[in-house]
């Protein structure tokens, strides 16, 4: 079945390779021109000597055996680099009076030696003392399967092959980054458009691993047809593995179709970790900020309590006691500032102790700073105008709410200036597929909002699991640029019937532009 498929898509690709024509187009040549470095790194004389200088023995004693040796060496090896190695160059002294102080002017044309080392980028520095120019070449084996990508906006990166995962993984080893692949996109706030892997077997477009949201990564792709690119990297692979037996190229293929999968998957559905929101740590503040790659954090110290919201311990609040008609609400005191916000992730722990009603939700509001709003089935969000809530309901409110059921994850707002509601009608996305939010545990939730919608996970085995996506625009029902501030808390209630809804509230990061 697998050969049948494998047959039919080769006669499909050589079919359009004949209608389509995309040799000649600049920018693949340009792709193909950066591919060609990786074949460099197979030189033999070049391996022996990075490890010669590479301290591979104490690597390996560093590295914890579990759950991959392998794995934690490159780990150590990112650490090592960037730690004790690697030191970053923000302008080279002068080589002829040895003075520190010196300026950028432009780029130089690269002498022969320059090339023949990998040095295709030759920075012109101007001495301040005396007046001198200063070049500075900039230089693009440890047995691990890697490939270099390249970002057509102007960064380079590692991909390393787990053999225990089975899987490509994201190495920086600048950043001593492992494993966070949407830290350009989301923590150095860059427009990615193309990023594409090269090893010297294979060539393929990875930008799905490094982005969210395909549909606007799309519109900023405008160099080549997609259909193209995709038959240029086809071309690209097949000549590297020419010479390769028919058994070899099946496992590659295999190992292929598995990658276009996961990227596939990647597309739709992923949360981001908290390592991918950091801003670049590598060259000075001053060259960072000027390309827009710093993050910023908020953190959470104080909250704002109302109604019937008290705190119970170190980390615990609790909204609602096992009475009837209570309503609370907490948030943190500190506004966020619309002009330049970006996106907010919060991680929590709710507990709701008995199998009563009503629920509790995630809020964040423009309307004011202790807004408090409807008890009963309106979870006390309802009636806050200018916010956009995630509701944890857990009771069936058919006659006042339509709740689609009495144990689901909904997302709620109303465009200004109507209030927001609970009701179902006013939802914008909702699951009932998930593990009932009544069984008196702690259950640890991740939010992440940000200019595509909001993002629910819950944890499951250690790791989040999306269980809910909602694509809106946020600023938009926060009423911006009316409303220039908002804030971020949670709000819960009870009515006829009772339970106890807590939060433990365990990080908040606040990202802006």
């Amino acid at each position: 079945m697998e050969d049948t498929a494998y047959h039919i898509t080769e006669q499909c690709f050589s079919l359009l390779k004949k209608r389509i024509q995309y040799r000649n187009k600049p920018f693949l040549k340009q792709l193909e021109t950066n591919g060609l470095v990786v074949f460099k790194y197979e030189d033999p004389s070049l391996l022996e000597y990075a490890l010669d200088v590479i301290p591979l023995q104490r690597l390996y004693e560093e590295a914890s055996p579990e759950p991959s040796i392998e794995d934690n060496v490159i780990k150590r090896l990112l650490h090592w680099f960037k730690n004790e190695f690697f030191t970053w160059v923000n302008n080279p002294p002068c080589h002829h009076c040895g003075h520190t102080d010196t300026r950028w002017e432009s780029n130089l044309e690269p002498t022969d030696d320059d090339k023949t080392y990998g040095a295709f980028t030759v920075e012109g520095f101007r001495c301040l003392a005396c007046a001198s120019q200063v070049r500075f070449p900039r230089y693009r084996a440890v047995g691990a399967q890697a490939r270099i990508v390249y970002d057509s906006t102007d960064h380079v990166w590692t991909e390393v092959y787990s053999e225990f995962e089975q899987r490509w993984i994201h190495c920086d080893s600048c950043e001593e980054a492992w494993d966070s692949p949407l830290l350009y996109s989301l923590g150095w706030n860059k427009k990615l458009s193309y990023c594409i892997a090269f090893s010297t077997v294979e060539a393929l477009d990875v930008t799905k691993r490094y982005t969210q949201g395909w549909s606007d990564v799309l519109k900023r792709r405008n160099q080549v047809r997609e259909i193209e690119l995709a038959l240029f990297l086809d071309d690209l692979t097949k000549e590297r593995q020419r010479s390769f037996g028919l058994e070899r190229k099946r496992e590659l293929n295999e190992r292929r179709v598995k990658e276009l999968m996961e990227l596939e998957g990647l597309s739709q559905k992923r949360m981001a970790k908290e390592d991918e929101w950091v801003g670049r740590q590598s060259g000075s503040a001053e060259w960072r900020a000027m390309r827009g790659e710093i993050g910023n954090e908020l953190k959470i110290d104080t909250f704002t309590l109302l109604g019937s919201c008290r705190q119970t311990g170190q980390d615990v609040i609790r909204l609602t006691d096992n009475k009837t008609s209570q309503t609370g609400a907490f948030y943190h005191p500190q506004p966020i500032p619309l002009d330049d916000f970006k996106g907010a992730e919060v991680e929590f722990a709710l507990r709701i102790i008995g199998q009563g009603a009503d629920g509790l939700a995630f809020l964040i509001q423009a309307a004011d700073k202790e807004a408090l709003g409807e008890g009963g089935c309106q979870l006390g969000y309802g009636g806050i105008k200018n916010s956009v809530a995630v509701e944890f309901d857990t009771y069936q409110s058919l006659d006042r709410c339509a709740d689609p059921s009495a144990n689901h994850i909904s997302v709620h707002a109303r465009q200004p200036p109507y209030p927001n509601s609970a009701h179902h009608d006013y939802s914008l996305g909702y699951t009932s597929s998930i593990s009932p939010l009544t069984t008196g545990q702690w259950i640890k939730v991740k939010i992440q909002i940000d200019s595509e919608g909001v993002r629910v996970g819950l944890c499951d085995k250690q790791q989040y699991i999306q269980v809910l996506d909602v694509q809106l625009d946020v600023l938009k029902y926060l009423d911006y640029p009316k409303s220039n501030q908002a804030w971020i808390g949670f709000t819960a209630s009870t009515g006829g019937l009772t339970q106890i809804h807590e939060v433990q509230w365990i990080e908040l990061n606040i990202h802006y532009k």
